[in-house]
């Protein structure tokens, strides 16, 4: 989920990840496509879908995210903005195929602003 806590935890906000995804982030992942809420199994496997198969097509991340969104929107079964708009994409929007030691240095970590 996209979704954190918003400082309803007991821990000050840099003992914690607020979300999945920037604990994902935070360690190593690269990209993480996100749900700002629950999404039905059947429309969720539909994006997922949709979405790999953009990504094969253009391997940028944020284009593919855009694609599959707009692609779902046309399904009339998935064209409700609850099938399409909740998903977000958290990193640095690179596909990951430079090796890491050729990626310049960001910062990362519970409250870090990823690079765009």
């Amino acid at each position: 989920t996209g979704l954190g806590t918003a400082g309803s935890t007991g821990f000050a906000g840099s003992e914690d990840y607020s979300t999945l995804a920037q604990a994902f982030l935070y360690a190593g992942a690269q990209n993480v496509i996100a749900t700002l809420w629950r999404i039905e199994d059947d429309g969720a496997a539909a994006f997922a879908e949709r979405f790999f198969h953009e990504l094969a097509d253009d391997s940028d991340p944020a284009r593919a995210l855009a694609a599959a969104q707009r692609v779902t929107l046309r399904d009339p079964r998935f064209a409700s903005p609850f099938y399409w708009a909740g998903y977000r994409l958290d990193g640095s929007g690179g596909f990951g195929r430079e090796a890491p030691s050729d990626r310049p240095a960001q910062e990362s970590g519970p409250g870090a602003v990823p690079a765009r």
